[in-house]
């Protein structure tokens, strides 16, 4: 029997737990989600990276950051360091949008690498591109510790 315990919820977040549902099923839930507003770094003008990554890779890192916001449809966002330092997504700066998950590492820059960029936040949904996915925050799924994965990819009790 497939049930679906509520663990805890704020106004951003909801956090369940499935029990007794295949794969299938949870991404199916998951899914479900596709038609809720989420931002995300849509474009990336970077002025100055002479960092060992190269700018395109750099702004494909950053439209997979979690964000949230409160504005309605774009906004500016920046990203400025110098270094020697570990850039993460914390360091993202702009007004009514918030990371989700700061302690992402967007590029580690060594003595005298710089990255100066200006980011294009917009609100889209999962069903738009994957990169506005309301589950991209959402935790891996947790096997019981009891199961086993065999090579032909079904599961046994242990």
């Amino acid at each position: 029997m497939v049930s679906l315990a509520h663990l805890e919820h704020d106004d951003r977040a909801l956090r369940v737990e499935l029990h007794g549902a295949d794969e299938a099923f949870a991404n199916m839930l998951r899914r479900s989600l596709s038609d809720v507003a989420v931002p995300a770094v849509t474009s990336a003008t970077v002025r100055k990276n002479t960092s060992a990554f190269a700018s395109d890779i750099l702004a494909h890192r950053l439209g997979l950051v979690p964000l949230r916001s409160t504005f309605a449809e774009h906004a500016p966002a920046t990203l400025a360091a110098r270094g020697p330092c570990v850039v993460r997504a914390g360091a993202i700066r702009a007004e009514h949008v918030e990371v989700a998950a700061p302690h992402v590492l967007v590029v580690a820059l060594n003595e005298g690498e710089e990255l100066d960029a200006t980011l294009h936040v917009e609100l889209g949904t999962g069903k738009q591109h994957a990169r506005h996915s309301a589950a991209v925050a959402a935790r891996a799924v947790r096997r019981h510790e009891g199961m086993q994965l065999r090579a032909d990819g079904t599961r046994a009790a242990l």
